[in-house]
């Protein structure tokens, strides 16, 4: 919609599916508005003397697109909207210092990407290989940090404590009843840097040998005051980019009590980070 301040006339306008505008302006003599999408397109909309859009003119067609304000980390997972509509194969063509992003899924409309595990932490240039009529390039440094920890979405549907994120320590499903002293689970995440081992950007971790973070976590569930001993931290055998954290519940585990969030300290050398939850189902 096209709102004129000035005068309170107000009318609404269709761009494409799957697109949205990010910022527009008014000509000064108010008969035309220029609108910059999501799509790096900018278009010219011609207006009526009441406000109405009588036509709209392309002056610049779609420009690839990478959102920045990302948390970004060795291996770390991306879900990002495609920089451009329509079908693209973008396997190689957005690179952090040179080196490619892996496209781990590319369907309805988003695409998950990883950063590569060569990456060093630190400052990185990103482009976009991408043949486009537009004359517009993204250029942008980003930050890598050596750990960039956020938790992993559980499945649609997932029932359990901590909105389905505690997996039985047997792997038999969600923790739903309060843990007691000594119960083994296991936590997903993403970001947690580098691992012991090699591994390759875009493939799975190995299944034969286990792929330990270059450091330790240690984590609290709220309202429980002591830290669960940490078993395992490191990339979840066979999955991409994500890894399990196994816990033990301390002795003096509360009966009963229902972990409604959870405190970690991530520490690696030279970095170290506080990753706080609370307020979760």
């Amino acid at each position: 919609m096209l709102f004129d301040v000035g005068t309170g006339k107000s009318s609404t306008f269709t761009i494409d599916e799957n697109e949205t505008p990010l910022s527009g302006t008014l000509s000064g003599s108010g008969n035309a508005a220029i609108l910059a999408t999501n799509r790096g397109r900018i278009l010219r909309m011609a207006l009526d003397s009441i406000g109405n859009v009588t036509s709209t003119e392309e002056l610049l067609p779609a420009t690839p697109y990478f959102n920045p304000n990302l948390l970004l980390a060795p291996g770390a997972l991306i879900d990002a909207d495609p920089p451009m509509a329509g079908s693209i194969d973008w396997r190689g063509r957005i690179q952090l210092n040179n080196l490619p992003l892996a496209v781990i899924r590319d369907a309805g409309g988003r695409m998950t990407l990883q950063v590569p595990w060569e990456l060093q932490a630190g400052m990185a240039a990103l482009s976009i290989d991408y043949p486009t009529e537009s004359p517009l390039v993204q250029r942008n440094r980003l930050f890598v940090a050596p750990q960039a920890p956020q938790l992993a979405a559980p499945a649609a549907g997932a029932s359990g404590i901590l909105g389905g994120l505690l997996i039985k320590g047997d792997f038999s499903g969600y923790v739903t009843a309060p843990p007691n002293a000594g119960d083994i689970v296991n936590l997903y995440m993403t970001g947690l840097g580098a691992v012991r081992g090699a591994v390759q950007t875009g493939e799975p971790a190995p299944t034969n040998e286990l792929r330990p973070i270059d450091g330790y976590v240690h984590c609290v569930f709220t309202p429980h005051t002591t830290d669960a001993e940490t078993l395992f931290a490191g990339l979840a055998p066979g999955m991409v980019g994500i890894y399990q954290l196994t816990f033990r519940f301390p002795a003096d585990t509360p009966v009963d009590v229902r972990p409604t969030g959870m405190r970690c300290g991530f520490n690696t050398p030279g970095y170290n980070l506080t990753l706080q939850t609370a307020g979760m189902p």
